[in-house]
């Protein structure tokens, strides 16, 4: 029977197996909630404060250089990436200091 509800379906067998164990199991057959959503923030609003007096302090620290110092003063250890993700999700912004002045001849 299973094969046939697998061949009517255009499934495999094993699915149609794995759908009726969970809906025995649960009652359902709806995929479990995503976990992915529900992971902690490493940087959390209450960090937000500290991050934008680093800016102050260094307005031209990479995420890699934020997150090092991060790690080290907070014992949360956390990626470049990870950082600017949050960062950004924090809302805090920055502008970066040209790392070449201006020649003359872009003027003219």
């Amino acid at each position: 029977m299973l094969v046939q509800l697998a061949a009517r379906f255009s499934v495999s067998s094993s699915s149609v197996e794995r759908w009726v164990r969970r809906r025995k199991a649960t009652g359902s057959v709806a995929p479990s909630p995503n976990p992915a959503g529900k992971t902690k923030a490493i940087v959390t609003e209450d960090d937000r404060a500290l991050l934008v007096s680093w800016y102050r302090e260094h307005p031209d620290a990479t995420y890699e250089e934020l997150a090092k110092r991060f790690s080290r003063e907070t014992g949360r250890p956390i990626a470049g990436s990870t950082m600017g993700a949050s960062v950004k999700r924090l809302g805090i912004t920055r502008k970066k200091r040209a790392s070449n002045p201006r020649n003359a001849s872009a003027t003219k």
